[in-house]
């Protein structure tokens, strides 16, 4: 017997917000959409690294600069995610779990940018 393997199609992100700033003008979409791929998923490598180390000055400041992004991106399983890669870093408490939040946050990172990839065919 044969089993079946469910792909998961389930939406990441949805650029809702920015299509509104745009316009709908879809070649700053697309662009948008570029800059994310040659950006964010770096960043989330970053903060990694970051946690690996124990820089929680630079996972915070990663984290913060990644916030406005997942915000506008509407990547609504990152939302709390990266605000307690944030805080709990800029405030040095529960470090011990921050390296696997972090993963956690590149690991979706890169599945969205993978979407997008698709989506835009970039």
């Amino acid at each position: 017997m044969i089993e079946e393997v469910a792909v998961e199609t389930e939406e990441l992100y949805n650029f809702d917000q920015l299509h509104e700033i745009a316009s709908g003008n879809p070649d700053f979409i697309k662009s948008l959409a570029s800059i994310f791929l040659q950006t964010v998923p770096g960043d989330a490598a970053l903060i990694v690294a970051a946690s690996k180390a124990g820089d929680w000055q630079t996972v915070s400041k990663l984290a913060h600069k990644l916030k406005s992004t997942i915000d506008s991106m509407n990547i609504y399983s990152l939302k709390t995610k990266i605000r307690t890669l944030e805080m709990d870093a800029k405030n040095k408490i529960n470090t011990a779990g921050l390296s696997v939040l972090a993963e956690n946050v590149l690991e979706t990172i890169n599945q969205v940018a993978g979407q997008v990839r698709t989506d835009f065919a970039i």
